[in-house]
């Protein structure tokens, strides 16, 4: 390269064959929806037909709707937000697993989580829909394997994945108390808790060490005393070695 070099930067990570498929699905399935609202009656259908509706899967076993509801989101902010995630975080794990073995757990945890809004749910007329169970399944997942990686919360302060990730727990915990958005709430923790189950029981992946960074700290500041204590030992020793002046 004539001695050369040449910098790449690049914001993200780089986009694997299934979540871009995956992206590529959810963008037309809310282009269609986007069509479909100039007709308000066949925008319901669709959503009814193809959303997770606890009532019709009881009436009329429209089992699918366990899938297809993952495919459908309610706004354009909702189908951003779960789109980056899945770029951000879900492109690492295909990484790691392959394209099949991300599939496996990204339908598994989507389907716990529409398994946990239709138990909490059990006769409501109401639709589920949306990605998040997946994506929180894939938060998870990411702070399984990668826990001391940092993660700028907010988009300004670093914070380890593992932290960031009970952090939603916590949040999605106490918002699953609150009753106008209970079902959500509960579907997201039913996407964390089952990839959670995955992790530890499939993967045999074994939970991160929550206090690392902690244990870290402290044995900074123990060198640090260490290296103090050394330093005045050989400060004593050196004057012990001088020759006395009579």
């Amino acid at each position: 390269m004539n001695g050369q070099y040449r910098y790449q930067i690049s914001f993200g990570y780089r986009l694997t064959p299934a979540v871009k498929w995956l992206i590529i699905i959810n963008a037309a399935v809310y282009f269609l929806q986007m069509i479909l609202r100039f007709n308000p009656l066949l925008e319901a259908r669709f959503i009814y037909l193809f959303g997770l509706v606890p009532n019709l899967v009881n009436k009329y076993l429209m089992l699918w709707q366990f899938g297809t509801y993952l495919f459908l989101h309610g706004s354009f902010l909702h189908i951003f937000v779960n789109m980056f995630a899945l770029w951000m975080f879900g492109s690492q794990i295909e990484s790691a697993w392959g394209s099949k073995g991300f599939l496996k757990y990204y339908f598994i945890t989507g389907l716990g989580a529409g398994l946990a809004s239709y138990l909490l749910s059990f006769h409501s007329p109401i639709p589920t829909i949306g990605a998040s169970g997946s994506i929180y399944g894939i938060l998870i997942a990411f702070a399984f394997l990668y826990p001391d990686r940092k993660i700028l919360l907010f988009f300004i302060l670093p914070v380890r994945a593992i932290t960031v990730v009970l952090l939603y727990g916590v949040l999605e915990f106490f918002g699953s108390l609150q009753p106008g958005s209970m079902v959500s709430h509960v579907a997201h923790l039913g996407g964390m808790v089952i990839g959670m189950l995955y992790l530890l029981l499939i993967k045999r992946i074994p939970f991160p060490d929550l206090f690392s960074g902690f244990k870290k700290i402290l044995k900074r500041i123990r060198l640090k005393q260490l290296e103090k204590e050394y330093k005045k030992m050989q400060d004593e020793n050196d004057q012990d070695d001088k020759p006395v002046m009579h």
